[in-house]
């Protein structure tokens, strides 16, 4: 044991489970599956054989895109350093945020822009909210399910509701 883990479980804490090497290097390898295959994921709610499937595949990779490039940029700012964690989840948070709104008709722009939005959400839920919430309300993501798919599944709903209203207005 590191003086970190024995400190935490002298204090009474369970400890921090450090994730090991091999860990990280198969969680990131099925990150970097999800990140190719998460536009079909999209794709498949759209209509069949349409432009509505081009146009859902080519915002969730755009907004993939966004998503990993604002990781590490956002990951270097909050920690010094890449993290992992981040990459391995906030990578995709663009696919979910854009998921609802991925057949909508939002310029390539409106794309990226989401998918930086949702890894700035999903990169500051990992490095600073998860431990709030832990301390202050004793809950636990051990998963990351709320930074990855609760913060940016509810700000894509935020962006399908501006995308339909904005819409309705055109005509």
């Amino acid at each position: 044991r590191d003086e970190r883990e024995g400190a935490a479980l002298e204090a009474g804490g369970a400890g921090e489970a450090e994730p090991s090497r091999m860990s990280d290097i198969f969680s990131l390898i099925g990150t970097a599956f999800l990140w190719i295959y998460w536009p079909s994921f999209n794709g498949a709610t759209a209509g069949v054989a349409s432009t509505d499937q081009q146009l859902t595949t080519v915002n969730t990779v755009l907004a993939l895109c966004g998503s990993a490039v604002a990781t590490f940029l956002v990951s270097v700012l909050l920690n010094g350093k890449i993290n992992t964690v981040d990459v391995q989840n906030a990578a995709l948070a663009g696919g979910v945020a854009i998921g609802a709104s991925s057949n909508l008709r939002v310029s390539p722009g409106a794309a990226l822009a989401v998918g930086v939005a949702a890894a700035l959400i999903s990169t500051c839920g990992f490095n600073r909210l998860q431990g709030f919430v832990e301390a202050k309300l004793g809950l636990h993501d051990s998963c990351g399910i709320h930074n990855l798919h609760g913060m940016p599944a509810l700000f894509g709903s935020l962006v399908v509701t501006v995308a339909v209203a904005v819409k309705s207005t055109q005509g």
